[in-house]
């Protein structure tokens, strides 16, 4: 190996995203975008059929759905995010599925 080639593997390790990742972006954001027409779609489609009336009683119905998932997760991710590994590292099984049961159960 050259020098050249062993300074690009250097920058490779040392990159903080890996190329797969950024050639992973374009696709993302295209995915996304499509999306976003789609459900732009469907609501444009969902008011058409449903009437005035109705959709103002779905968009409430789903606001309410949606805070109240807000309000019964709150802090749950970060409590995940900060038992999940400590009992991992323990080797604790048991205070694991006791977690994430109880979690489930929220």
């Amino acid at each position: 190996m050259d020098m050249n080639e062993h300074m690009l593997v250097e920058e490779e390790r040392d990159a903080f995203f890996s190329r797969q990742a950024i050639a992973g972006v374009p696709w993302m954001v295209f995915s996304k975008g499509i999306l976003f027409f789609v459900y732009f779609a469907i609501s444009v489609l969902l008011v058409r059929l449903l009437g005035d009336v109705q959709y103002g009683v779905y968009a409430i119905c789903i606001n309410i759905a949606e805070s109240a998932g807000i309000l019964c997760s709150l802090g749950l991710v970060a409590a995940l995010f900060r038992f999940v590994p400590e009992l991992v590292v323990q080797k604790n099984l048991a205070g694991l599925k006791r977690l994430l049961w109880k979690s489930l159960a929220l």
